[in-house]
Order: structure tokens, then C-alpha cells, then sequence
């Protein structure tokens, strides 16, 4: 516990990348290798569409809504990675084509376009 000197490989939960949220309607976390992973766990951190008064939005995970605004998002999401379903907390939002075979992960937003916030994407083993 608290070494450092632990290879990441070894973690049991491994930061695997952030995205910043602050423009275009989606983005892609890739480059992934996530054959070690039974899961991958979403933090979106204050997710949103700029303005003064947003309009409504989603942000979609492999075509799922795995959020939703306005204002911003603040959630934790868990995608299980042998079937590709996505749960908030218990319930089922829905299933991805994610696998351990994938190689990127696309968020893509409706309703307007990326402004703020960050979505930071770990894998469990």
C-alpha cells in the first residue's frame, strides 16, 4: 500500500486517460489496451455546452446516454467489459459495443457542443 514503486500494471484500478471536454462534439480516448480490464469506470466532471442558459444535452458512450444536462454533468458511470453494459449505480442504461478488444472509447454529446469540464476514464481488474 503507498509504494510507489509498484508497477502500474499491477494496480488494480488505473487511470487510463482524460479527456478535456472543451470543444467539438466528441471525443475519443484511444490508443487503449483494456484486455486486463473487467471494467472501465466514466468520472464526467462537470460536463457540458457553454452559454448562459444551456440548452438540453446528452453525452453518449458507444451510442448509449450515459448522461444528461443541463446544467453540467457530475456522475460515475461503469461499463462491464465482457458484455459492453453500461450501469449507473445498479441500473442498466444500456448496451455498448465495447469490449476488451477495443482499442478507443468515443464520447460524443447532443445538443450543442463540448465546453466544459473533463471526463477521466479508469479500468478495473
Amino acid at each position: 500500500e503507498a509504494d510507489a514503486s509498484v508497477p502500474l500494471n499491477l494496480l488494480p484500478t488505473v487511470l487510463l486517460g482524460t479527456l478535456n471536454t472543451t470543444s467539438g462534439s466528441t471525443q475519443t480516448l484511444s490508443g487503449l489496451v483494456l484486455t486486463p480490464y473487467k471494467f472501465i469506470t466514466v468520472v464526467m466532471d462537470v460536463v457540458g455546452v457553454g452559454g448562459g442558459a444551456p440548452p438540453a444535452f446528452d453525452v453518449l458512450l458507444g451510442g448509449v446516454i450515459i448522461g444528461s444536462g443541463p446544467p453540467s454533468i457530475r456522475k460515475l458511470t461503469t461499463l462491464e467489459m465482457s458484455s459492453g453494459f453500461a450501469f449507473d449505480g445498479g441500473s442498466y442504461l444500456g448496451a455498448t459495443s465495447y469490449s476488451t478488444a477495443t482499442t478507443a472509447l468515443v464520447f460524443t454529446i447532443t445538443g450543442g457542443v463540448f465546453a466544459v469540464g473533463s471526463i477521466r476514464v479508469y479500468g478495473v481488474k
